[in-house]
């Protein structure tokens, strides 16, 4: 028989404790007394129970309960649960059961938060959950409601979504409140043995589970992902260039011995990278002209920040012998080697056999959660004499995560949110990495070019794009594939990623190039294009047609922008930049030219020459001249018309530097970029179609060095109508002109 199974979100309420109400007023300031004491809530710390509250009292509080647990969970015959030799309660084990149906209303669990205490007595999964809420909990009913308001149980069950539906996933939320609010919350994740996690440490395991049990998990995605993703095989090299040297590592007698070897005496073959923040903390092991060769002799482990240490483990664990770390194997005050090295990041992270990212650490102390240490989760089988839909085997354990992200108290960051996501240096290790492991005190993560899955296996996804936001946790971007990125999609690629970069935090402003330079070197390897400081040589037409605007009024308007051309120029989280590429334009530009949806650049602008030098090592370095010599389309246009409403279909976009000097200008100098056609719908009632066509402009500004030198200051677009057959006969305005754009 084929057992049908969702995945359900289940919210446990604490509701009204109204029949409190009903109880002796010595009763009520009995209860309290214990409460107070800790005869009751001591049960609900992390230490055994303890209840001195007389039974008799406890049974009388809850004959004169109105126990809407009898309403709701005896709703049909539910099957019953077991866990170890104990039989879970009949609440409780209807709230296990795998059901089609989502339930948009409450559900009763117990009447109060006292009757499910009494019940822990006898039922192990009512006080594992009554547990988690601990004495803070208990205080605060006392100290914040009146006996007539004390809470009760419910449970809310939905189908949750975590990028596509779960049928071997349940979560539970615990709230203490009534239906209209809750005063405390808790979560709890239930897994039935269908899921492909089943087996792992965090779901299987009955004892306490720390990292020794959790690397087979870590162990498996390597493995699995080497043996059966052609994909990131595909990917496997970049170049030859290797990094100058590693750190070679291996354990002996319970010792982990460290040294720092050059790749041209050894045989690099598999190695592991490290991804993470340096933060504000002194980093006081790196390697220097003056201790190099101490640490090819060895570096101490014990001297080493704890995410270096941890990183290190995982190294070993998995039985691989090599890892780069920046600090340690690039020399940290040799202007020369660092440029060197820097130049080689693309070849270092992408020939990498793994990426371990230290992805919550915010400095180099906090380490890559391998101190963690977890709760066994709890294991429940259905009673063989209560047959019922849905799995037979089933573990349940506490959701920290996403209790933690939902407590405003300790709220957890999010993954977008986590520190290596704000760093610039951390942006090309993350998009030149063929496998990423991500880790955090919370949970372990992986990232390919196939696959993406969270440690307990409720995030679990496949060929998704890492540019996708609709996937909680997406798959690595793979451009490795023959004709799978078309050549404007190339364009809108590197224009997301320039979008990322800007928005992220440099603790050195200088770094901006070398930062990115890894990054530059792969789209190079890919696109066989030529870079020009942030731009591209093939299609410069679309690539200057960026726009800029002022974020959080942090621009400083003093600032000097040399090339004036390039968003390069700007300082970090200043400004926003985007493009005026859209995937829709890059879908149409990119249909086969017999395709009736094609749509083709009808003018660009023509580059005849370029002129760029460097301060140092090219593209790690900032440049010291840069100019643009272009041929096009060189006229007067002025500001686009506005409607009543202030708003207008056409563009005007001055870069910040460049506002204050331009804000009351009416009339711009421009050189049409390019411009493209385009359909839309001008006769609802017909559904009659017709071209337009959208020129983009470049405004530029005279340097007065010259009558043919000028300085980059904004954009404009405008939207002309073509009425049947003009296409081929429409005429941009303007006159062919020379310019050296500096």
């Amino acid at each position: 028989m084929h057992m049908h199974m969702h995945m359900h979100k289940v919210t446990l309420h604490h509701k009204s404790f109204h029949a409190l109400c009903h109880t002796p007023r010595a009763l009520k300031l009995c209860f309290l007394k214990n409460l107070k004491t800790g005869a009751i809530a001591g049960k609900y710390t992390d230490s055994n129970i303890s209840s001195t509250c007389p039974t008799s009292v406890l049974q009388d509080m809850i004959i004169h309960q109105t126990s809407n647990y009898s309403a709701s969970a005896n709703e049909g015959q539910a099957a019953r649960w077991i866990c170890g030799n104990a039989i879970c309660c009949s609440a409780c084990s209807y709230m296990l059961e795998w059901r089609e149906e989502d339930y948009f209303d409450l559900k009763g669990l117990h009447s109060t938060f006292i009757e499910m205490v009494e019940c822990a007595k006898t039922c192990v999964l009512c006080d594992y959950m009554a547990r988690k809420f601990g004495l803070h909990h208990v205080e605060s009913i006392k100290e914040q409601l009146e006996p007539t308001q004390y809470p009760s149980v419910y449970f809310h069950a939905t189908v949750p979504y975590t990028g596509r539906p779960k049928e071997h996933l349940r979560s539970l939320q615990l709230c203490s409140g009534n239906r209209f609010y809750s005063l405390h919350r808790r979560y709890f994740l239930l897994y039935s043995s269908q899921g492909r996690a089943f087996n792992r440490s965090l779901w299987a395991n009955t004892e306490p589970i720390d990292f020794s049990a959790r690397v087979s998990t870590v162990t498996h995605w390597l493995s699995e992902c080497q043996a059966l993703h052609p994909k990131c095989a595909e990917a496997s090299r970049f170049d030859d260039r290797t990094a100058a040297r590693i750190l070679e590592v291996h354990r002996v007698n319970q010792q982990n011995h460290i040294r720092l070897v050059p790749t041209d005496e050894i045989g690099l073959r598999d190695y592991i990278v490290l991804s993470h923040c340096w933060g504000k903390v002194p980093m006081d092991c790196k390697t220097t002209r003056e201790n190099i060769n101490d640490y090819q002799t060895s570096v101490d482990y014990a001297c080493l920040p704890k995410t270096f240490q941890e990183a290190i483990l995982i190294t070993i664990a998995l039985n691989i012998r090599h890892i780069w770390i920046d600090s340690l194997c690039v020399i940290q005050n040799s202007p020369d080697d660092w440029e060197r090295e820097s130049a080689k990041m693309a070849s270092i992270f992408r020939n990498a056999t793994l990426t371990i990212s230290a992805s919550s650490a915010s400095n180099s102390q906090e380490g890559c959660g391998t101190s963690s240490v977890f709760d066994p989760a709890m294991h429940l089988r259905r009673d063989p004499r209560t047959p019922g839909p849905g799995p037979s085997l089933i573990s349940l354990r506490f959701d920290h995560i996403e209790d933690a992200r939902n407590d405003p108290a300790t709220k957890a960051l999010s993954r977008r949110g986590r520190p290596v996501n704000e760093r610039a240096w951390i942006f090309q290790e993350k998009q030149l990495s063929r496998r990423i492991l991500h880790t955090t005190p919370e949970e372990f993560s992986w990232q390919c070019s196939t696959h993406a899955e969270t440690e307990d296996g409720t995030h679990h996804s496949y060929e998704t794009s890492a540019n996708d936001d609709s996937q909680a946790f997406p798959v690595l971007s793979s451009y490795n594939e023959d004709g799978h990125y078309l050549r404007y999609h190339m364009c809108k690629i590197w224009w997301d990623w320039v979008g990322d970069y800007v928005e992220r935090k440099l603790t050195i402003p200088s770094d901006n190039y070398a930062a990115l330079a890894g990054v530059i070197a792969f789209y190079q390897n890919k696109s066989s294009d030529e870079p020009l400081v942030g731009l591209w040589k093939r299609d410069l037409h679309i690539h200057l047609a960026w726009y800029a605007w002022e974020t959080r009024g942090l621009w400083r308007p003093e600032l000097t922008r040399r090339p004036s051309w390039s968003w390069m120029t700007y300082p970090h989280t200043h400004v926003t930049i985007q493009s005026t590429m859209g995937w829709e334009m890059c879908d149409l530009l990119d249909e086969p030219p017999t395709s009736p949806k094609h749509r083709r650049i009808t003018h660009a602008v023509e580059l005849l020459d370029h002129d760029i030098r460097w301060t140092g090592q090219p593209l790690t370095s900032a440049p010291s001249h840069g100019t643009l010599t272009l041929h096009g389309l060189l006229h007067q246009l002025p500001r686009p018309v506005l409607d009543y409403n202030g708003r207008s279909p056409e563009r005007l976009n001055l870069d910040p530097d460049m506002q204050q000097t331009l804000q009351d200008r009416q009339v711009f100098t421009v050189m049409t970029l390019f411009a493209y056609t385009k359909r839309t719908i001008f006769d609802n009632n017909t559904n009659n179609t017709n071209d337009i066509i959208v020129a983009v402009y470049l405004i530029v500004e005279p340097t007065g060095r010259g009558e043919e030198e000028y300085r980059r200051a904004g954009t404009r677009t405008t939207i002309s109508e073509l009425f049947p057959r003009q296409e081929t006969s429409y005429e941009l305005p303007g006159t062919y002109q020379t310019i050296t754009l500096v």
